[in-house]
């Protein structure tokens, strides 16, 4: 039996972009625009369902206050 990995062909390049992940999405994105960060946040779940992407892209909101145009001028 053979799994093949979605992941690795498709890379989000933003928060919205993440499958399946909707009320994470909306937390975090809100967390962001608020100016509300918390200490901590636990990423978890089975191994390929995104966690360090979620964890990359929340950081990548932080650094930039979640204008994404700033993201992807700074990608080239």
């Amino acid at each position: 039996m053979s799994y093949e990995v979605l992941a690795r062909k498709y890379t989000p390049q933003t928060l919205k972009d993440l499958i399946g992940q909707e009320t994470a999405v909306m937390l975090l994105e809100a967390a962001i625009h608020k100016g509300r960060i918390a200490p901590a946040y636990l990423f978890l779940g089975p191994q390929g369902v995104g966690q360090s992407l979620a964890v990359r892209r929340f950081l990548e909101g932080l650094i930039t206050g979640g204008k994404s145009e700033i993201r992807e001028r700074n990608r080239l």
